[in-house]
């Protein structure tokens, strides 16, 4: 393996009894994705499966400290769960990523509509006070939680990887409890 004046990575493989030549290039220029897949044996779906778990867990502990800070007593519990659990699914995450050598960034490509409309959220919420904090909190934990419910289901059903399948089906209880929470605290704070 050499570098080539363009700062690419380039690994030559030898066919015996010819000298018939096969690179792979990698070229470090282009845009990388947020998981970068170097062992070919997830799929692309399973990577960017990968990529927008992490990108929601980094979403989550974001909001759940600022929960923590401006929330009641009841959302600042629902918030502090929220934390510990999505800390530890990315800490497993990461492990995972490790093991199928892919590598991980914050940065997400398939996501940056739904990454706007989030961040447009979570400007809202951070204007919010009192009560009216404490209903859109529990009302995004609500919905949000429930949509990456579908979109894990989906992924389990798809995916070919045990091992992505099995982080997955890890995970989902825990989302299913911190929806079920939410939906809770948003009818108690609509009352």
């Amino acid at each position: 393996m050499r570098r080539d004046h363009v700062g690419a990575r380039v690994l030559y493989l030898h066919t015996p009894g010819r000298m018939k030549f096969k690179a792979l290039l990698f070229v470090s220029a282009l845009a990388t994705p947020a998981f970068a897949d170097t062992n070919a044996k997830l799929s692309n779906d399973e990577v960017q499966t990968l990529q927008h778990v992490h990108h929601v867990n980094q979403m989550e502990i974001d909001l759940a400290k600022v929960a923590q800070k401006a929330g009641s007593p009841a959302v600042q519990a629902l918030a502090a769960e929220i934390l510990k659990d999505h800390q530890q699914a990315d800490k497993d995450l990461m492990a995972l990523a490790a093991k199928k050598k892919v590598t991980a960034t914050t940065e997400t490509s398939d996501d940056k509509q739904a990454d706007k409309d989030m961040q447009k959220d979570v400007d809202h919420l951070k204007t919010l006070k009192g009560k009216d904090f404490d209903k859109e909190y529990a009302s995004m934990m609500a919905e949000g939680h429930t949509k990456e419910i579908s979109k894990l289901d989906a992924a389990i059903s798809s995916g070919s990887d045990t091992d992505v399948k099995g982080f997955l089906e890890k995970i989902k209880p825990n989302l299913q409890k911190h929806a079920d929470d939410a939906k809770q605290l948003a009818g108690k704070a609509n009352s």
